[in-house]
């Protein structure tokens, strides 16, 4: 009987055929760490013991059923590539102790669609920081806090043949439930993104959990796209009037801000939605030629939340500059 604290396998072949994972476990009673990479059609972990998992997938392996049952697994790791039939994979990850978690789950090219835009890759990260607090003597200490953030890089496309994408239903394939950060980049946009965060921020486990939401368009003027009258990525167009709950929400930050119609507009709905909001943070393209006091103005409805305004180079734009 294997006793192996550490396994490490990549493609291991058994009697001519590949390895299961429980046969490899089974072997493994006092295993604690598992490697896997390769061809990992199906992923079916489930162990007494483990404390640290990572499963890479080939990037032309269609995984088929990720089944994972670890009651004291500390540190979790997942790199995935997204079959054409990924809307019918069966997911369940039961790993109550994680304290560490990277998921990365990347999707074919124009394969699934959340309304008009196309989803690139869907990833969580486990970060860390110091934050400061009051101990009993009332004295200032920093403590060590660790949270998960929710990225979601995302594109236009003009093909809109792809599968449109449950992304409620991929938000619960995720092996956590609370991610306080949850960061969108728009990739080579000049199309209106309100109406799609809306929608994201309306799920349940992303409006429930959200503390930081941060939005960042990556515009490249040799690739930027304008909208054309009645485009879709405005649909549907009511949004701007609309309320939602934001109750957990306190930062809002969104990088590559050109002050447009539609991100004024976006940027109003998160301040009559988010009661608890305290700081927003606008950093403008490069090219910004508008008037700064346009921007501040919206906030002056709102003078609980502390606003502020940065060139593309960092620094401050004061209220007064014209």
């Amino acid at each position: 009987m294997l006793r192996r604290r550490v396994l490490r396998t990549r493609g291991a072949a058994f009697s001519g055929t590949m390895v299961h994972l429980g046969i490899l476990l089974n072997r493994c009673p006092c295993l604690r760490v598992l490697k896997v990479t390769g061809s990992t059609p199906d992923i079916t972990v489930h162990s007494a013991t483990l404390q640290e998992l990572d499963i890479s997938s080939d990037h032309d392996t269609t995984c088929y059923n990720i089944d994972v049952v670890t009651p004291v697994l500390k540190k979790l790791q997942l790199k995935l590539h997204a079959s054409w039939n990924w809307n019918n994979i069966s997911v369940s990850i039961s790993t109550p102790m994680v304290e560490e978690v990277s998921w990365k789950c990347s999707y074919p090219r124009l394969a699934f669609s959340v309304g008009f835009w196309s989803l690139e890759s869907l990833a969580i990260e486990t970060t860390e920081r110091y934050i400061d607090t009051r101990n009993d003597t009332c004295s200032q200490v920093q403590k060590l806090s660790r949270f998960h953030v929710l990225r979601l890089p995302i594109s236009c496309t003009t093909n809109h043949l792809g599968a449109q994408l449950n992304f409620a239903r991929e938000i619960q394939k995720l092996p956590v439930i609370i991610f306080p950060v949850l960061e969108l980049y728009f990739i080579s946009s000049g199309h209106v993104y309100g109406a799609l965060v809306m929608h994201l921020l309306q799920i349940n486990r992303i409006h429930s959990s959200t503390k930081m939401l941060k939005v960042i368009q990556w515009l490249c003027p040799k690739v930027r796209q304008t909208c054309q009258e009645n485009c879709r990525c405005d649909e549907p167009n009511n949004w701007r009037s609309q309320s939602i709950s934001l109750t957990c929400l306190e930062e809002l930050e969104i990088t590559g801000f050109n002050a447009e119609d539609h991100e004024h507009d976006f940027v109003r709905l998160i301040l009559r939605s988010a009661p608890m909001l305290k700081r927003v943070t606008l950093t403008l393209v490069h090219e910004f030629r508008g008037c700064p006091m346009k921007i501040y103005n919206i906030f002056l409805a709102h003078r609980s939340v502390n606003c502020y305004v940065y060139n593309s180079t960092g620094e401050l734009v004061p209220r007064a500059s014209r």
